[in-house]
């Protein structure tokens, strides 16, 4: 199921951690290219879909998050979490930047940051559904002095399951297999992912409270799409460190 991407699948990757992604809402809207080079490190160029860039909130429902080889530990493999994105493209490879992680998991949290270099924060998360309805909630755990960083959302799925497109937004959006960021120091890591192509479907969603956006220095939602997918399995593999030059 590789034929859809830009870039050939890490297939002989050794994964290192599984995630299931569940029941996954992409809240995404354009942005001024220029607007998100500011905010990206160097060396991580914005990509863009007809002339514009691109951020997405995608909050959703973290299953059976385990080590490979390991099984979950109890009570803290099954999570609600949220991520603020942005893509990126690296030496022409397709991937994804994240402004911020929330997640309901302090182990979570502490693993991403210190072997993935990830920016997750821990936070009150409640996720609801009833009648098909998905109705999520997060509130990061403040740090004094810190911004409020805060989403309320609902959606609803609508229409048929589908396989993204090439060329269409919604795969420029979903279909990418990497994630890209600053280590400790300043150099560039690289995050291969392994997983099925997505099935999406179009959604009506809502936004009541977005504060997670602009405390990531972002201007607040506008102009916004929005796809649902029950999910997929992923395989996690060792970060990388991109070669300077």
């Amino acid at each position: 199921m590789t034929e859809r991407r830009e870039s050939p699948a890490p297939s002989r990757c050794p994964w290192i951690m599984f995630q299931g992604w569940r029941n996954l809402l992409f809240y995404s809207w354009p942005v001024a290219p220029a607007a998100l080079a500011r905010l990206l490190p160097s060396g991580i160029p914005v990509d863009e879909f007809q002339g514009s860039g691109w951020v997405s909130l995608v909050p959703f429902t973290m299953r059976d998050l385990h080590l490979r080889f390991l099984p979950p530990i109890p009570g803290t493999g099954t999570f609600g979490e949220v991520n603020l994105r942005t893509y990126v493209r690296v030496r022409g490879e397709p991937g994804v930047f994240f402004f911020s992680i929330d997640a309901a998991s302090w182990l979570g949290a502490l693993v991403a940051r210190l072997v993935f270099h990830l920016p997750f924060f821990q936070a009150g998360i409640r996720m609801d559904e009833a009648g098909g309805e998905f109705r999520f909630t997060s509130v990061r755990r403040q740090r004094a002095g810190s911004q409020p960083a805060e989403l309320r959302a609902s959606w609803r799925p609508r229409g048929a399951l589908r396989t993204p497109t090439p060329g269409s937004l919604e795969h420029f959006l979903l279909e990418r297999y990497a994630s890209f960021g600053p280590g400790p120091n300043g150099e560039l890591y690289r995050g291969p992912l392994l997983h099925s192509d997505w099935q999406v479907q179009d959604a009506e969603a809502e936004l009541s409270v977005s504060s997670l956006v602009t405390a990531a220095g972002l201007p607040p939602p506008a102009g916004a799409v929005s796809h649902f997918s029950p999910g997929v399995d992923t395989h996690v593999c060792p970060v990388q460190r991109v070669p300077a030059g």
